[in-house]
C-alpha cells in the first residue's frame, strides 16, 4: 500500500499590488462586468504589450469570491463550490477508493468470488468496485467522515457504525477479517486498516463471496426463515429471491444493502453502467 506523500512545498504567491479592493461583496450586492473589467485591467496594465497582457488574464483570470458559492472573474460569473461539496466530498471521484491491485489476491483466495468472474468476465471485479463507488458517491462529511476521522486518530470505535470506503460494519468487518487470516493478517490491525481502499477493496469482495456461498446453500436447502437473524431475513427477503430467479448481479448489489430497496439497486446498476463506459 502507498505511503500518503506530503506535497512539496509551493512557492508563495503575492497578490499583484496593483488589483483594487472591492468592499462589501456578498449576495446582497451585485458586481457588474464594468468592475471587473476595471480591477482586471489595473491588474495587467504592468504588462507592455497588449498579448501578454491577454495571455495573463487567460491564464489567471481574477476572482472574486461573493461569499455564497458564487465567484465574478473577467469570464464571468461561475460557481465556485456547491453545497454538496462539502457534505459528499468523495463524490467527484469515487474510483480513488478501489485499490485495483486487492483483486488478484479476491481471485486467489475468493473461490466463489472467482468463479463468478469466470462465468461472467470481470463482472466481480467490477461490482466490488461499483458498490464502493457507490458508498463514495453518497458518503457523508457530517456522520460518516466523523466516525473515519475518530477511528484513523485511535484505531478503535466504540459500537458499530459503518466505516471506510466501503462503509461496512464493524461487526462484518472483523467476522470476514477472522474467517480469511490468509488474506487480512493480523485482526488486531482492524477495523483500522479497512480505511485503507487496499483492505476496503478486499472486504467487499470477501462479503460477496460469504453471501454467494449462502445463497448456493440456501438454493440446495431453504433455510427456516423464523430461525434466521435479522440479517440474514433481510437478504432472505430481499436478495435471495434475485439469486433463485437468475438474477445473481442483482441478488449481490441487493445483499449488501437490502434494506434500501430498489433506490439501492439503481443506484449502483448506475455505476456498474459507468464502469462498462469508461473501460
Amino acid at each position: 500500500m502507498a505511503e500518503i506523500q506530503k506535497p512539496a512545498d509551493q512557492v508563495e504567491q503575492k497578490p499583484d499590488a496593483a488589483v483594487k479592493k472591492l468592499d462589501n461583496l456578498g449576495k446582497d450586492r451585485a458586481v457588474t462586468g464594468d468592475q471587473v473589467s476595471e480591477a482586471d485591467a489595473q491588474r495587467t496594465s504592468k504588462f507592455s504589450t497588449f498579448g501578454d497582457m491577454k495571455a495573463y488574464a487567460d491564464s489567471s483570470p481574477l476572482l472574486i469570491d461573493m461569499g455564497d458559492g458564487t465567484e465574478v472573474s473577467s469570464k464571468g460569473a461561475r460557481v465556485a463550490w456547491e453545497p454538496q461539496d462539502l457534505l459528499s466530498p468523495h463524490r467527484e471521484n469515487p474510483e480513488r477508493y478501489v485499490d485495483q491491485s486487492a483483486f488478484r489476491a479476491a481471485n486467489q483466495y475468493f473461490g466463489s468470488f472467482a468463479k463468478y468472474n469466470i462465468d461472467h468476465p470481470g463482472m466481480a471485479d467490477k461490482l466490488v468496485s461499483a458498490l464502493i463507488r457507490n458508498e463514495s458517491v453518497f458518503y457523508n462529511t457530517l456522520k460518516d467522515a466523523t466516525v473515519d476521522t475518530a477511528l484513523k486518530a485511535t484505531g478503535a470505535i466504540p459500537g458499530d457504525p459503518t466505516v471506510g470506503p466501503a462503509q461496512m460494519k464493524v461487526h462484518n468487518i472483523m467476522r470476514l477479517v477472522g474467517k480469511h487470516p490468509e488474506v487480512f493478517g493480523d485482526s488486531k490491525a482492524y477495523p483500522g486498516l479497512a480505511e485503507t481502499p487496499y483492505a476496503a477493496t478486499l472486504l467487499v469482495a470477501a462479503f460477496l463471496n460469504e453471501k454467494m456461498e449462502k445463497f448456493d446453500s440456501w438454493s440446495k436447502q431453504a433455510p427456516d426463515r423464523n430461525a434466521l437473524n435479522l440479517d440474514n431475513r433481510l437478504l432472505f427477503d430481499y436478495a435471495f429471491p434475485f439469486w433463485k430467479s437468475g438474477m445473481r448481479t442483482k441478488a449481490l448489489i441487493m445483499s449488501y444493502n437490502p434494506g434500501d430497496g430498489k433506490r439501492h439497486l439503481d443506484h449502483v446498476l448506475g455505476q456498474l453502467e459507468q464502469i462498462e463506459k469508461q473501460r
